[in-house]
């Protein structure tokens, strides 16, 4: 099972979980993950207002190995367009 964490902006909080937050969470996912790779598509539609829209992504894993059962991924920044 994993979360994906969608942000408002960069963050560097730690965690009760024994790891840090990289983004401020606005929104988030749940997903169920099959082993191996799994994609996640977001569709963008062509709007030129997204254009330089910037957004912070990080995704959350319950992992049996990590210390708090919780894996972390470093924070993504996304900009839209260039």
């Amino acid at each position: 099972y994993g979360l994906l964490l969608w942000g408002s902006g960069a963050t560097n909080t730690p965690t009760l979980f024994g790891g840090t937050l990289q983004v401020q969470p606005v929104l988030s996912w749940g997903i169920h993950l099959a082993l191996g790779q799994q994609a996640v598509p977001f569709a963008i539609p062509l709007n030129s207002q997204l254009h330089c829209l910037a957004f912070d992504l990080e995704f959350l894993v319950y992992d049996k190995g990590a210390s708090h059962f919780v894996a972390f991924t470093r924070g993504l920044h996304v900009v839209l367009g260039s």
